[in-house]
């Protein structure tokens, strides 16, 4: 190997994405694959679902709904709309009610208790 950067060639990804580092795209990717997988691993390994063959028709349920979700056509002004209207209030009131909720239990919780010196 000449050049440390020799793997960083530069690729075309059908018409609208070009000169691209090839490394860049190789790690959002696997970055994006690893995060995905782990989140559904992690969902289905906090419920109580112990048979393993269960366990894989649920992995593989989430999957296929993650691919049909995406496949919805879904212009940029609706999807703006959507965020504006229901995700964005939604957001900030369960983020309030959880911080309301952590404050409450922290200001009432016991005293810890102090160690005799």
């Amino acid at each position: 190997m000449e050049s440390p950067y020799e793997q960083w060639r530069l690729v075309k990804l059908g018409s609208y994405v070009e000169h691209v580092d090839f490394f860049s795209i190789y790690q959002w990717l696997s970055g994006a694959i690893v995060r995905v997988g782990l989140s559904v691993f992690l969902l289905v390994d906090m419920l109580p679902i112990r048979q393993a063959r269960a366990r894989n028709w649920l992995i593989i349920a989430i999957i296929f709904s993650f691919v049909i979700i995406s496949m919805i056509p879904v212009n940029e002004y609706t999807f703006y709309l959507w965020m504006y209207e229901y995700y964005f209030p939604i957001s900030l009131l369960v983020v309030m009610s959880v911080f309301f909720v952590w404050l409450f239990i922290s200001l009432l919780g016991r005293p810890a208790k102090k160690e005799a010196a």
